[in-house]
């Protein structure tokens, strides 16, 4: 676990740590999008073609939910990770729809370059 600011910290920790992998990445930051997308671009320094990445808070009708929803739909329209499933509540779901309590997460995997 490193705390700080992760537009700080993950980038510092790569610095020190060059080469290492992880097999899961679990992001739950800050809820903007910018600091949302910065931490699904700058965790892929840490990965293999079987890591897989958790989004925490992709909850769009809530406004806390909304900037990590849109990093998760625009890393999988660019290529950064391919979605495996969505989960509300613990449950699998199609899609990011609910209402105030429901807590949606995403599981996928990022894509290797």
């Amino acid at each position: 676990m490193v705390w700080g600011d992760s537009k700080k910290t993950v980038l510092e920790f790569a610095r020190k740590n060059h080469g290492i992998t992880f097999d899961l990445i679990f992001i739950d930051g800050a809820h903007d999008y910018a600091t949302a997308m910065a931490d699904m671009r700058n965790m892929a320094v840490f990965v293999t073609s079987k890591t897989f990445v958790i989004m925490d808070d992709l909850a769009p009708w809530i406004w806390w939910g909304k900037g990590p929803a849109k990093a998760w739909k625009e890393a999988k329209a660019t290529g950064i990770i391919k979605e495996i499933a969505l989960y509300k509540n613990g449950n699998p779901v199609d899609q990011m729809q609910g209402r105030l309590g429901d807590q949606l997460w995403g599981v996928g995997y990022y894509r290797k370059p």
